[in-house]
């Protein structure tokens, strides 16, 4: 968003330095009068169909559709109205500005008013900008080019490639990079780094995903944050959210009392009664190929999400529920490169009715292995149905293959018939 905020300076064009010289672009005819007129007021050059001037107040008009070029750029509009001595200039009806100077860019509004002893530029209706792969839009634009301070009003929405912010309103400071917006329903989507398994499918984390076929396209799985106010740097990409925040996504939803974070590298950290619901309880991860589907939730005191090297870490009062499996701890973290899920302090692990208790465990996500460990005073604590009672291993360390899953029935061989 960088480029779509600070490049608005694209206002100053008509007031700025002087820019170093460079090819600059053929005047655009107007086709509303067989000549045009031409005046020239310093490096503008303007081209008209008619023009009012009082040489007492040096006030000036162009009732019908005025063109002004300089080097580097140019604007056009129905009409215009200005001042040469106090440096004003008002231009009104699809207003169009171009700024050839470095990437093109293209500013369109209903209304332009421009004061040079102060410079500040202030659009007015409809105002939209377009420079590469940043795009804005807002009902109003204002920049004070001393202050280095931009405003934009009225349902703006400002991308960048596939990030997206919408708010109500945006203050954002053209030095520094850090902005402030702030919305009764405001959202940021960020793309996902790796898709998401749609609702009800079971990934197979060895498999390559098989292509979607014409007309079915794959369920997008970006980040969407949800939020009324939002403090953000477009230079570095941070982010902070000071009230409760939701991110949903097509898998699901998560809901905080605050988060912060960088959208450029993919870093979310989630703070107070975090609550995460899944639809396959897989978490965007392979989790979910080995729990067999289903929705899930997680609780914890907060949430630390690494999208880029998918990892995901729980800390406080961990809990998760998925189908018949009941997870606790202190901590836990989820490491799906790895394929690995650790669960640290008061670890206890229920899948009915087999249960095993540990300070550590340890799940292997592909396999189902569970490596379980504790201090030597409390041992690590198994119970499996069937058998004696619960099992105690003090002082070492416990590994079971696939404890939790289920033995397949033997059916009894048919009786021959006499």
């Amino acid at each position: 968003m960088r480029r779509a905020l600070a490049a608005v300076g694209l206002f100053a064009l008509l007031l700025g330095a002087t820019p170093a010289p460079g090819k600059t672009p053929a005047p655009l005819v107007i086709p509303l009068a067989p000549v045009q007129p031409v005046a020239t007021f310093g490096v503008w050059h303007i081209q008209y169909i008619d023009m009012n001037f009082n040489y007492q107040t040096n006030d000036y008009e162009f009732p019908n559709a005025v063109y002004i070029t300089r080097p580097g750029g140019d604007v056009r509009a129905d009409s215009a109205v200005g001042n040469s001595t106090d440096r004003t200039l008002t231009l009104t009806g699809h207003v169009v500005m171009h700024d050839y100077r470095k990437k093109k860019s293209t500013l369109t509004t209903d209304r332009l008013a421009i004061d040079g002893e102060a410079k500040t530029y202030v659009a007015t209706g409809h105002t939209h900008y377009v420079s590469g792969d940043t795009e804005s839009t807002s009902r109003d634009g204002r920049l004070d080019d001393v202050a280095k301070v931009l405003v934009l009003d009225g349902d703006v929405r400002i991308a960048r490639g596939p990030t997206i912010l919408l708010a109500d309103r945006v203050r954002y400071d053209t030095a520094t990079g850090k902005g402030h917006a702030v919305a009764k329903a405001g959202t940021i989507t960020f793309p996902s780094t790796h898709p998401s398994p749609a609702p009800g499918a079971k990934p197979s984390p060895t498999s390559s995903p098989t292509p979607e076929p014409s007309g079915s396209p794959a369920l997008s799985d970006d980040w969407v944050v949800h939020y009324t106010s939002a403090d953000f740097n477009a230079k570095s990409g941070d982010f902070s959210i000071p009230d409760h925040v939701t991110i949903t996504r097509a898998s699901g939803d998560v809901n905080a009392d605050r988060a912060d974070g960088n959208g450029k590298k993919h870093l979310a950290s989630l703070f107070g009664h975090v609550v995460v619901h899944d639809v396959n309880g897989a978490f965007g991860t392979h989790l979910g190929s080995s729990a067999g589907g289903g929705p899930a939730t997680l609780t914890c005191d907060r949430l630390d999400i690494d999208d880029a090297s998918k990892r995901y870490t729980a800390t406080g009062t961990v809990h998760y529920v998925h189908a018949d499996t009941v997870a606790d701890a202190d901590a836990g973290m989820l490491d799906d490169k790895a394929h690995l899920l650790k669960l640290d302090g008061n670890a206890h692990v229920v899948r009915t009715p087999k249960s095993i208790a540990a300070d550590h465990i340890t799940y292997d996500t592909l396999t189902n292995d569970v490596h379980a460990e504790s201090d030597p005073s409390r041992g690590v604590v198994t119970m499996f149905p069937g058998g004696p009672g619960p099992a105690i291993v003090p002082a070492k360390k416990i590994t079971i293959r696939n404890p939790f899953s289920k033995k397949p029935k033997t059916e009894a061989s048919p009786t021959p018939q006499p």
